[in-house]
This record gives C-alpha cells, structure tokens and sequence, in this order.
C-alpha cells in the first residue's frame, strides 16, 4: 500500500512543519443567536454549533473543522445543539469529548440545549456522557 490516510485532532497550534495548514474549504460561519424550531431564541452564547441528525464518521471532517474554528475563536461560551441527533458514532463523540475536555481547561464553557435521547442514551452506553458532561441530561431520562 502506497497511499495511506491520517486523521489527526490538534487543538493546541501545530509545532511541526509536517502538518499542513487548516483548510477554509469546510469552515462554516456560526451566527451569535440561533433561533429554535419554535421561534424561541437559545441562550444568547458566544458561538452556537449545530449537530446534524445524521451526525457520523462520514461528517466528521466537517465537524472537526467547526470544532477547530471555534477553538481557535476568543469566545468564552460554547452551546452545542444536538436536539436533532437520531444517528451517531463513535467517532463522533470521540471528538466531541476531545473537544469538551480541551475547552474546560482552556476556561471556556461547553453547554448542551436539548440532546436528544438517542443522543444521551449512546453517550451514556458508550460511558461518553462523563467526559461530554451531559450526566445531569442522562439522569433525566
């Protein structure tokens, strides 16, 4: 095999000339108030990030690189949607807990509106809800 793949996660600045800079092509800009299915608005919070239904190793790429834009932005507040989440992986939360862990020791709050059941059932199976900090979600089920 000649051609191989690496899938690698920084969150602090790369410190080696072998890692490529970060590409724009899947940056998505984040609006400071998302507005419910309901028309109610979510907690005004510095950055909000939308989860996809289908949230899966297929769109982990994408997610990556929401996740490192907002790391790389000043904010201090954090609220992942994960309301409309009715498939996941493992992948998928792996990445998400790198990023929760990370954003707490950097000072940064990471909250959750309204995860799905699915959401916090597999995040509780997986032994995720611990490091995602969504226990008081899954004690509520």
């Amino acid at each position: 095999m000649t051609d191989s793949a690496e899938f690698v996660i920084l969150l602090d600045e790369p410190n080696s000339e072998k890692v490529s800079p970060k590409s724009n092509e899947f940056v998505y800009l984040l609006d400071n108030e998302a507005v419910a299915d309901d028309g109610a608005e979510l907690e005004k919070a510095s950055s909000h990030l939308a989860l996809p239904t289908f949230s899966t190793v297929d769109g982990v790429v994408a997610l990556y690189q929401d996740l490192a834009e907002l790391a790389a932005s000043s904010e201090s507040s954090i609220v992942v949607d994960a309301s409309a989440v009715t498939d996941a992986d493992t992948a998928v939360l792996q990445l998400l807990a790198v990023f929760v862990v990370n954003s707490e020791r950097s000072g940064r709050s990471v909250t959750w509106y309204k995860p799905s059941s699915y959401f916090c059932e597999l995040a509780e199976q997986l032994d995720y809800a611990k490091y995602l900090k969504l226990d008081s979600a899954v004690a509520s089920l």
